[in-house]
């Protein structure tokens, strides 16, 4: 959950994103939900851990390199390439992590999740085409949230009040983040006529 907060940071450097102290405020509190939910511990860091800061890293040179592909070539392409790369790097990790059991249930799931996989690739990518980066980003602490709804309904897990808060304050953010989004682009329409 890196991700957001680095994306947003590298935006304003290298693209000149105008980013307000509110801005860095709601990507700090989406960030403070996600910490309420995962509620990582130094016990927990580990060389896997490591590898997921490395992956926020190639995330933000995906949303850079996606930023800069001509916008001619379809979302399409783009979200295959992504999909060949992640899968190929899955694989590799696959040699030292196994497998698991594969079933009939565990293909459907993957078929489904494939799909999703899909659609969020191709929403993903228009939207860092047409906005800005620092806008889009926050919007990734959502899977913090499908993730608790998918424990909950795949899985069984309650979540508990912390999880419940951390949920508020993502969404939250999120509403809140648009809002002011929205609320600027009125601004400057009003002050361009």
């Amino acid at each position: 959950m890196l991700f957001p907060l680095a994306v947003t940071l590298v935006a304003s450097r290298r693209l000149g994103e105008h980013l307000s102290a509110q801005r860095y405020g709601l990507i700090a509190l989406g960030f403070l939900g996600v910490v309420a939910v995962v509620r990582p511990t130094p016990g927990d860091f580990s060389l896997w851990a490591l590898l997921v800061i490395v992956a926020a890293l190639f995330l933000v040179l995906r949303e850079f390199a996606t930023r800069r592909v001509d916008p001619t070539i379809p979302p399409v392409v783009v979200a295959l390439l992504t999909a060949v790369v992640l899968t190929s790097m899955i694989g590799l990790l696959s040699v030292f992590t196994g497998w698991g059991e594969i079933t009939g249930a565990a293909v459907a799931a993957l078929v489904v999740a494939c799909g999703f996989l899909i659609v969020g690739y191709l929403c993903a990518i228009e939207a860092v085409r047409v906005g800005d980066l620092s806008v889009s980003a926050p919007f990734w602490y959502s899977a913090v949230v499908g993730a608790v709804v998918v424990g909950y309904v795949m899985f069984d897990e309650t979540p508990d009040p912390l999880t419940w808060l951390g949920c508020a304050l993502i969404v939250s953010a999120g509403v809140a983040s648009a809002r002011t989004d929205a609320h600027a682009m009125n601004q400057s329409s009003s002050h361009s006529s």
